[in-house]
């Protein structure tokens, strides 16, 4: 089995909800930020850079409250590079 923040996260009783576990697959981004927003999640993912441009438009309409900042994701996803105790 491959190593997984998703395993990582849970093994720590962290609420996780897949992209595959939400139905969410082959959806726009647009559609996962908004889904995340709305559930009162985090999005994490390594696709930082169409991410940026979707939080820039969401500061623009007046909705970055409810949205991860580009930065905080990459902290979450650089410390969970980090840990050492995924499952795996």
């Amino acid at each position: 089995m491959r190593r997984s923040p998703v395993f990582g996260l849970r093994a720590k009783n962290v609420d996780v909800q897949t992209a595959a576990e939400a139905s969410m697959i082959n959806r726009e981004d647009q559609d996962h930020l908004a889904f995340a927003a709305a559930s009162g999640r985090a999005l994490c993912t390594f696709n930082v850079a169409d991410y940026c441009i979707l939080h820039e438009r969401w500061i623009s309409q007046d909705r970055a409250r409810t949205a991860p900042t580009p930065e905080s994701l990459s902290r979450l996803s650089n410390g969970m590079a980090s840990e050492k105790n995924f499952a795996g």
